[in-house]
């Protein structure tokens, strides 16, 4: 009852860190929509959850057709130690128009067998941030402007993320956040002397999944999702992927103010799996564009 209530006690305080947020204002974290086959890039929690080498790369296309739309590059490898301790390591890069961000995390995970039936993992990761503005790519009329003879602009900073992951059978219920010190970058500011600074937001994420057996041959997995970065500021996704004899793959999902998500993957080996999502959306930005396009190769 003791080692009950101290791994009660703890799991509270985690919940606590991760569940502060005070921030007002937001900087979106870039979003993967393959997060259903590498759940590693939300959460380090489930760094080797699966007991095996897992990883993943791919790249997101946003908005296409519109100059300076974002463009995200996503890899991500995890693996057990053994049957209690995993490792994973991941790395993000974004550019939008003029500006470009670059992440490296270092994840550790540990896992706690409470029954037969049940388990608990919780992971955090070191992160380095790097962000830059590179001036010499905007489009202006006055090639002058101390904006394009001020140079490009990089700096970097340090933070982490933390999450926690419960898992019954086939159900997971996840909770994690990242850029967990809301640390910021500092620059320079061109022809005047003083500095601005980008700041991180720490963004919460919270989120759900039940497999479902509908056959011999086919599985169904709902998932939802609520991020927030600050007060009004709570996005929620829902989508369900289901698969054929875990060869063929098939998902349709929905992202609040973003649109509509298709996914289709197929496994090319025993194991390598290829995937695409299609984003589309009838407001907004996206409306304007040809659909956000994301590709991915995966390894397990």
């Amino acid at each position: 009852m003791k080692n009950h209530n101290n791994m009660k006690k703890l799991i509270i305080a985690f919940i606590g860190i991760v569940a502060a947020s005070t921030a007002i204002q937001a900087q979106q974290t870039p979003l993967s929509n393959f997060y259903n086959f590498n759940e590693y890039l939300i959460n380090p929690a489930q760094a080797g959850y699966r007991n095996q080498l897992e990883g993943s790369a791919s790249h997101r296309i946003q908005w296409q057709g519109i100059d300076g739309a974002p463009r995200t590059s996503f890899v991500g490898v995890h693996g057990a130690l053994n049957d209690k301790m995993g490792l994973g390591a991941k790395i993000m890069v974004d550019q939008t128009d003029i500006l470009q961000q670059f992440s490296a995390a270092l994840s550790y995970a540990y896992r706690i067998q409470i029954n037969d039936d049940s388990k608990i993992s919780f992971g955090i990761s070191g992160m380095a941030l790097q962000n830059s503005i590179n001036y010499g790519d905007a489009v202006i009329g006055n090639y002058a402007d101390e904006v394009i003879t001020g140079g490009d602009q990089d700096g970097m900073t340090f933070d982490a993320e933390a999450g926690i992951l419960y898992e019954m059978k086939k159900f997971k219920l996840g909770l994690s956040t990242s850029h967990l010190f809301e640390s910021g970058v500092e620059y320079d500011v061109p022809d005047e002397d003083r500095t601005a600074t980008f700041e991180r937001i720490r963004q919460i994420n919270g989120y759900s999944s039940y497999l479902f057996d509908l056959s011999d041959n086919w599985d169904l997995e709902p998932f939802i999702m609520i991020r927030n970065q600050g007060p009004e500021s709570f996005q929620y996704e829902v989508n369900a992927l289901s698969s054929y004899k875990q060869s063929l793959f098939l998902g349709l999902g929905y992202r609040q103010e973003a649109g509509y998500i298709a996914r289709a993957g197929f496994q090319i080996t025993d194991q390598l799996i290829a995937a695409y999502a299609y984003e589309f959306a009838s407001s907004g930005v996206a409306s304007y564009s040809g659909g956000s396009h994301e590709f991915m190769l995966g390894y397990n």
